[in-house]
């Protein structure tokens, strides 16, 4: 992997063009290692979280950041923040981490079984969170696996709901999406009760993002999905089998970005049928995106974020 500066020369030389006309700029945290997640409260307030353990913070929107190490051991994979004050993050070895103070202290709540692997955790009320992955304790270690709390971290819950390779865990109000392979599983009373909706795609799905009754889904050998029914039925949009999508984000009904590895960032300004080229850098790997207020970020590749406003 190249130094980060290098990193940041290699987008801005390689894609400068591409970056100052689609309106995206560089920043980088104090994190040198991939970014794996991000997530922000509000305009400014912002967390991100890296493979090496670290997660930085930053109360000014990317000037300037503060850097907690959780455990040096454990590659961090997503982060969820409720409010300014209560956070989750979520790794490999079956790890979760809460904080109460807005970071600066954080709690291992690990729910104890090390052999999981998880992506994706995120808060769905005070009370109420959830996390999904991989269950490598399993003979088939591609089986998913979901936990979810009912009294904010102190107890943990098998979700009952079986598939490949659990991610991209989504709220809409009371309602509770995540995926899996050639499923999406539903909850309508917040995590209570699941359901399982067979979408008919035969590749694995990795990301989803709904914004009202529209929904995208992306993964490997350019599988890329969409609906316009909340996830009741899908249609497939054809894309390389070259790509491999990590990322997705809806702006609005029609607006969504899904991004991956070598620097694959597309846009949708149609729901989902069809993409374009966002981003052409060769070195630069979109691991997570947020969209808050009126930016979008994508982070990835040594510590380097990317953000346009909208």
């Amino acid at each position: 992997m190249k130094k980060l500066t290098l990193l940041i020369g290699i987008i801005c030389a390689v894609a400068g063009s591409n970056l100052i006309a689609q309106g995206w700029k560089v920043v980088y945290s104090p994190i040198k290692a991939d970014i794996t997640g991000i997530n922000f409260i509000d305009s400014d307030v912002g967390y991100v979280v890296g493979k090496n353990g670290k997660i930085a913070h930053t109360n000014d929107g990317c000037k300037n950041w503060s850097v907690v190490q959780i455990d040096d051991s454990i590659q961090i994979e997503d982060v969820s923040f409720l409010d300014a004050n209560n956070g989750l993050v979520c790794g490999e070895k079956g790890v979760i981490y809460k904080t109460s103070d807005g970071g600066k202290t954080w709690a291992n709540i690990t729910p104890g079984d090390t052999g999981h692997h998880y992506f994706d955790i995120e808060y769905l009320d005070a009370k109420t969170a959830m996390v999904v992955g991989l269950d490598r304790l399993n003979p088939n270690p591609m089986v998913g696996v979901g936990m979810i709390t009912y009294d904010a971290g102190k107890s943990w819950k098998k979700i009952d709901a079986k598939g490949m390779g659990f991610s991209g865990i989504n709220k809409i109000k009371n309602d509770i999406y995540f995926i899996g392979f050639g499923i999406v599983i539903h909850s309508n009373d917040n995590g209570k009760t699941w359901k399982t909706i067979k979408t008919n795609i035969a590749k694995p799905g990795r990301a989803l993002s709904f914004f009202g009754n529209s929904g995208i889904i992306a993964g490997p050998q350019g599988m890329c999905a969409y609906t316009s029914d909340r996830g009741i039925t899908w249609k497939t949009t054809e894309l390389p089998m070259t790509n491999t999508f990590i990322c997705a984000v809806m702006i609005d009904s029609s607006v969504g970005y899904i991004g991956g590895v070598n620097s694959i960032l597309k846009r949708t300004n149609d729901g989902g049928i069809s993409w374009n080229d966002e981003l052409l850098a060769k070195s630069f790997h979109v691991i997570d995106m947020c969209h808050i207020g009126n930016k979008i970020y994508a982070v990835g590749s040594e510590g380097a974020i990317i953000y346009k406003e909208l």
